[in-house]
C-alpha cells in the first residue's frame, strides 16, 4: 500500500506513551564514551520530543498532521520515480527479507540515542585514530532482531562477491558477543591512465569537443574494465546489551588513503588501528558495569555550563571538546598560536534544544575561564543595558543590540598584532592610522569609538511576493538576483558622537559612483547601486537594506514613535523578559513572530509564492505537490510568539540562550 510507510512512521512519534523493554540496568551510554571522545551528540528522549511537539504546541499539529506527513511522503516517492528510481512501496517486504517487523521502526527511534567520535593520537607518525561509537535502546526483541540483520546483510555481500565485502568475525569482549566487520576500502586502478588532451592552440571548438568526448568514452571503457585495487580498510562492532545497541565504527581519511594507492606493499592493519579500535570499542562497552563517567558527560554538571543550557524535555544534547582535537593533531606551534589568542584555557562547549512548558530554548555554553587573554579580552569589555531604542517601531520582526566599543575592540586587536608581527606590523598600524587621519582629520581608533558600544539592528517584515517579482524581471537583464537578498529589510543603527568624519567618507562613496550626496529627511548619505543606502543625521549612522527601511528608519528617528506605534512601548519586550533575564549583555535580540511566522513563515511564503517557471522543468511536479502542503495564512498566525536572544560572558565563560513562545494548538 502506497502510505503504509507513513502510517509507521506517524505511529512512531507516539510510541513514547507505550512500554519499552529499555536497558534500564545498564549506565547510560553517553557517560560510558572514552576519554578522548572529541564530539558527543545525544538525543535522550527523541520520541517522547516530538509527542510533546505534536500535541503541545500549534506547530507540531500544523507542522506534523497526518495529512501533511502523508502528503510529503507521497511527493518524496513521486520525486524518486519521476528521477527514473524505484523506491520500495511495501517497506514491509524490504524489512521482512531480515527478519525485521513493521514495528522495530518505531522502537528503535524511541529510547536514549546518540553518538560519539574518538580523536586518539597515535605515534610512528601515523594520523589520528577517529572513531565512531554510537547506541540506541529499541528493546531486547528489535535489538536481537537487527543484529541478525546485520549478520545476514554481511553474509549476502560476500556470497555476491562484492570486492568491498567485509570480513566477519566473532569474538568476545568485556563479556560481551560482538560482531566485528573488517570492510576494505577499494578503487579503480588508475595506474597509466592519460586523462589530458593535447594542447594544440590552432584546434577550433569542434575538433576539442571531439577529442574530449573521445578521450572520455576511453576513460569510461578503462574503468570499466580496470580492476580494483585495496587502498585502505575500516572496522565495524556491533553488540547487544539487552535491550541496547552499541556500534563503533572507524573513520579514515579515504583521500589520503587515495594518495598512497601507489606506494607498494602496506600494512592496512596497522594504518587501520586494527588494534586501537578493538582497544576503544572493548573500553566502551566494558563501561557500561563501570562507575567512571565520561569526561563529556562530567562537563555537562559544570556550574555554568549547567546554569546556560535549559530544562525541560531535551530534543538534543552536541558537546564538543576542543582539547581532544588539538592534544592529538596540534603541534607545539599550532597549540602556541592558539595559547596567544587566548583560547588556551578553551574547554568544553556545550548545546542543547528543549521544550519547556510552552517555550522552546536553545541554550549554548563555551568554557572560557576569565580573566581571559589575548583576543579574548574584548569579551571582558563592560555591556551595555538590554534596552530597546526609542525609534524601533512596532512593525519591526525582529531587534538585535551588540554592546561591542569598536575603539577598544580596535586597540585589542592592534596590540595583538604588533605583539605576533613586531616592528614591521607596528609600523603598518601607524601608516595606516597617519593615511586615516590625514583623510577624515580624526585619528582612526577616536573614529571607532565615536559609533558608541551599541549596533542596533532592525528587521522588518520581507516582501516575499515583490522581491521574487523584481528578482524575475532582473533575471533577463543583469544575470538575476537572489530573491531572499531582494526581500531582506534590515537597517543597521549607530548613535555617533561627531557627523562630520562619516559625511567626509560619504562624499568619498558618492563620488566613487559619481554622483553626490542626497538629502532625505534631513539626513545627508548615498545609495549604492543595488546595494545599501548610507546616511547620517540626527547624530546617527544608518546602514539600510531593502525597499522602503531607509525612509522607515529615519522617520522613526527623528519622530519617535509611541503608544502602539513603539516596539519599546509595546509587550514585547516585557513578554521577552519573562522568557529570559534582560540583564545587560553582549548582544540581545527580541522578536515577535506571531503574525510573520519567523524565519519559517518566510520560507512558507517563499514557495508559496513561486512560479513552474522559477525552478527547473524537472522539479515543476515536486513544486506544485509542496505548495498544497504548506500551511494556509490563517494556520501560521500564532504559531509562534515572541522570542528572546541573549548572549553574556562570565567567569567560567560565554554563554548564548535563545527562548520562543509556542503557543499551544
Amino acid at each position: 500500500m502506497r502510505f503504509r510507510v507513513f502510517s509507521w512512521l506517524s505511529a512512531s512519534i507516539m510510541a513514547a506513551a507505550l512500554p519499552a523493554a529499555f536497558a534500564s540496568d545498564l549506565r547510560p551510554s553517553g557517560e560510558c564514551l572514552p576519554a578522548d571522545t572529541a564530539v558527543m551528540l545525544r538525543m535522550p528522549q527523541p520520541a517522547a520530543f516530538l509527542e510533546a511537539l505534536r500535541s503541545r504546541t500549534k506547530f507540531g499539529s500544523v507542522a506534523l498532521a497526518d495529512r501533511r506527513l502523508e502528503g510529503l511522503w507521497g511527493v518524496m516517492l513521486d520525486t524518486f520515480r519521476a528521477a527514473g528510481d524505484e523506491p520500495p512501496d511495501d517497506l514491509e517486504e524490504q524489512l521482512a527479507k531480515y527478519e525485521l517487523q513493521p514495528d522495530d521502526l518505531q522502537a528503535a527511534f524511541r529510547g536514549d540515542m546518540g553518538t560519539g567520535v574518538v580523536f586518539r593520537k597515535r605515534g610512528d607518525g601515523l594520523p589520528p585514530l577517529v572513531m565512531a561509537l554510537a547506541w540506541l535502546e529499541p528493546g531486547e526483541a528489535t535489538a536481537a532482531r537487527l543484529v541478525t540483520a546485520m549478520q545476514r546483510r554481511v553474509e549476502e555481500r560476500n556470497t555476491a562477491g562484492e570486492a568491498d565485502a567485509p570480513k566477519r568475525v566473532d569474538l568476545e569482549m568485556a563479556g560481551h558477543e560482538v560482531l566485528w566487520m573488517v570492510e576494505p576500502i577499494m578503487t579503480v586502478d588508475t595506474a597509466g591512465l592519460d586523462v589530458d588532451i593535447d594542447d594544440d592552440d590552432d584546434i577550433d571548438a569542434e575538433e576539442f569537443k571531439k577529442k574530449l568526448d573521445a578521450r572520455l568514452d576511453a576513460i569510461r571503457e578503462r574503468v570499466r574494465n580496470a580492476k580494483f585495487i585495496q587502498i585502505g580498510q575500516t572496522h565495524a562492532f556491533l553488540a547487544r546489551l539487552g535491550g541496547r545497541l552499541l556500534a563503533g565504527h572507524t573513520l579514515p581519511d579515504q583521500a589520503a588513503a587515495a594518495a598512497r594507492q601507489n606506494e607498494g606493499d602496506r600494512d592496512f592493519d596497522i594504518e587501520s588501528g586494527t588494534e586501537e579500535a578493538k582497544g576503544v570499542f572493548e573500553r566502551f562497552l566494558a563501561e557500561h558495569a563501570g562507575d567512571a563517567r565520561a569526561l563529556l558527560a562530567e562537563a555537562l554538571d559544570a556550574p555554568g555550563m549547567a546554569a546556560a543550557l535549559p530544562a525541560g524535555i531535551p530534543l538534543a544534547d552536541l558537546v564538543v571538546d576542543p582539547r581532544v582535537f588539538i592534544a592529538a593533531a596540534a603541534d607545539d606551534e599550532t597549540k602556541k598560536r592558539i595559547a596567544s589568542i587566548g583560547a588556551g584555557d578553551l574547554g568544553p562547549l556545550a548545546w542543547r534544544q528543549s521544550l519547556d512548558a510552552g517555550t522552546y530554548r536553545s541554550g549554548m555554553f563555551v568554557t572560557l575561564p576569565g580573566p581571559r587573554q589575548g583576543l579574548m579580552r574584548i569579551l571582558d569589555q563592560a555591556c551595555d543595558p538590554a534596552d530597546v531604542p526609542s525609534f524601533a517601531i512596532r512593525e519591526a520582526i525582529d531587534f538585535t543590540q551588540i554592546s561591542l566599543d569598536l575603539g577598544a575592540a580596535y586597540e585589542t586587536v592592534k596590540e595583538f598584532a604588533v605583539g605576533q608581527g613586531g616592528p614591521e606590523t607596528a609600523n603598518m598600524f601607524t601608516a595606516v592610522e597617519m593615511q586615516a587621519q590625514g583623510w577624515l582629520g580624526v585619528e582612526l581608533p577616536k573614529l571607532l569609538a565615536s559609533a558608541g558600544s551599541r549596533h542596533w539592528i532592525v528587521t522588518y517584515p520581507s516582501q516575499v511576493a515583490e522581491a521574487l517579482a523584481e528578482a524575475r524581471k532582473a533575471r533577463g537583464q543583469t544575470g538575476g538576483v537572489q530573491a531572499r537578498q531582494v526581500a531582506d529589510r534590515i537597517a543597521i543603527v549607530w548613535q555617533i558622537e561627531d557627523e562630520a568624519p562619516f559625511v567626509k567618507i560619504l562624499q568619498r562613496l558618492a563620488g566613487m559612483s559619481g554622483g553626490e550626496l542626497q538629502e532625505e529627511q534631513g539626513f545627508r548619505g548615498v545609495r549604492i547601486p543595488d546595494g545599501a543606502a548610507i546616511y547620517v543625521g540626527q547624530q546617527h549612522l544608518v546602514v539600510a537594506i531593502g525597499k522602503d527601511s531607509l525612509e522607515k528608519t529615519l522617520a522613526a528617528i527623528r519622530n519617535p514613535p509611541s503608544g502602539e506605534a513603539s516596539l519599546r512601548e509595546s509587550d514585547v519586550p516585557r513578554r521577552a523578559a519573562e522568557l529570559l533575564p534582560l540583564d545587560p549583555a553582549r548582544m540581545f535580540g527580541i522578536s515577535d513572530s506571531s503574525r510573520s511566522g519567523g524565519t519559517l513563515g518566510v520560507l512558507r511564503d517563499m514557495a508559496e509564492a513561486l512560479v513552474p517557471e522559477d525552478v527547473e522543468a524537472s522539479a515543476r511536479d515536486m513544486l506544485a505537490g509542496l505548495q498544497k502542503l504548506l500551511p494556509t495564512e490563517t494556520e501560521m498566525e500564532g504559531m509562534f510568539g515572541v522570542g528572546v536572544t541573549t548572549m553574556r560572558a562570565d567567569d567560567a565563560g560565554v554563554s548564548l540562550q535563545t527562548a520562543w513562545e509556542m503557543p499551544a494548538p
